[in-house]
């Protein structure tokens, strides 16, 4: 596990820096007409729009009939949101906080700026090279990992320090034999709305290595970056 010495380190928190009672999303229906913060699975998404054009509706999991709660995010939260929002909407854990209004289709949540959201992707199951050794898993014999020459910081988003989210990202990715970053896949998530899962990984591609080697040989591995946003650093 690879740390930087300013902002990698294992502590994790993403939460909306407001005052709102935090609730889940099938409890919603007991709060019309309140301003809080539902937090739930997105199960889907409405429409389809271009980025800016109109508003985007995301759909959150409420098992109770008549009490889906749609969370529509207006055309002006969305020019803060990531370009790949509209592809990542569907794998979010999503807190949106507003008013809850009832509707002819249930309940809906209204949010007109974008720090007012925090979406944290759902860690994907599907096997990221598998193929390659993983330093400090199993027993490898004349395996020596790679060691950091240089390390970058992840830099703020304005819209992720206005909703004051911070804690860490975890990165899977391949450190090549000439030292450098490869593929990389972000296995905890903080924020893929706002941008600091992107900047973490932007932060990660311009560190260096000493690369691992077997048998003293330069090899390609897979490892674990940790990378840390703190306000208050």
């Amino acid at each position: 596990m690879l740390r930087a010495a300013a902002c990698a380190c294992l502590i994790a928190l993403a939460a909306l820096a407001q005052t709102a009672t935090r609730i889940d999303a099938p409890a919603a229906g007991q709060y019309i007409g309140q301003t809080m913060r539902v937090c739930g699975p997105v199960a889907g998404r409405r429409g389809g729009v271009p980025r800016d054009k109109a508003a985007t509706e995301l759909d959150l999991v409420n098992p109770h009939p008549g009490q889906a709660i749609t969370v529509t995010i207006s055309a002006k939260a969305r020019r803060n949101i990531v370009e790949q929002f509209e592809e990542r909407s569907e794998r979010l854990d999503l807190c949106a906080q507003g008013k809850i209004d009832k509707t002819s289709d249930g309940l809906e949540l209204k949010v007109d700026e974008a720090h007012l959201l925090v979406g944290v992707a759902r860690r994907s199951n599907e096997p990221f090279h598998a193929e390659l050794l993983r330093p400090g898993q199993t027993s490898q014999e004349g395996l020596v990992g790679p060691e950091v020459v240089k390390s970058v910081n992840p830099k703020y988003t304005a819209a992720a320090r206005k909703a004051r989210i911070e804690g860490t990202v975890q990165i899977e990715a391949v450190i090549l034999p000439d030292g450098s970053v490869g593929d990389t896949r972000v296995i905890k998530s903080i924020d893929a709305l706002l941008g600091l899962d992107d900047e973490a990984v932007k932060a990660l591609k311009l560190w260096r290595f000493k690369p691992a080697t077997r048998f003293g040989q330069p090899i390609r591995v897979v490892v674990v970056g940790i990378l840390r946003f703190d306000l208050f650093l």
